[in-house]
């Protein structure tokens, strides 16, 4: 809990930052979504630091090369954030698959051990 109230305070601070120090203003296009993409990248890393910096890097080329996409073609922008659903969803399902698999094996070795 301390660290998620670390870790609040420094975004919220960051935030703040380029509010009032950067742009002096509130702006109506400003990037609502940058919170939603850090929870998950953390989740796509399993909270690993080194796997963070690899997420984001994936994070940040689909982005990049979605802004890319729509203007070379008639493509929407929007594809990429069903790729980057599609990522996480299927990262989230990896995790109960694996989990429900160390489950199932510890029941297996709990019954070795009884028998």
């Amino acid at each position: 809990m301390i660290a998620f109230a670390i870790y609040g305070a420094i975004a919220g601070l960051a935030g703040f930052t380029e509010i009032n120090g950067m742009q002096h203003m509130l702006l109506t296009d400003f990037e609502s979504s940058i919170g939603s993409y850090g929870i998950g990248i953390a989740i796509m890393a399993s909270a690993n630091p080194i796997g963070v910096i690899f997420a984001a890097l994936l994070f940040g080329f689909l982005q990049v090369g979605g802004t890319v996409l729509s203007h070379s073609t008639d493509a929407p922008a929007s594809v990429i954030d069903l790729m980057l659903g599609f990522v996480m969803l299927f990262v989230l399902m990896s995790f109960f698959f694996r989990r429900k698999s160390e489950i199932r094996a510890m029941k297996k070795q709990a019954l070795t051990k009884e028998g």
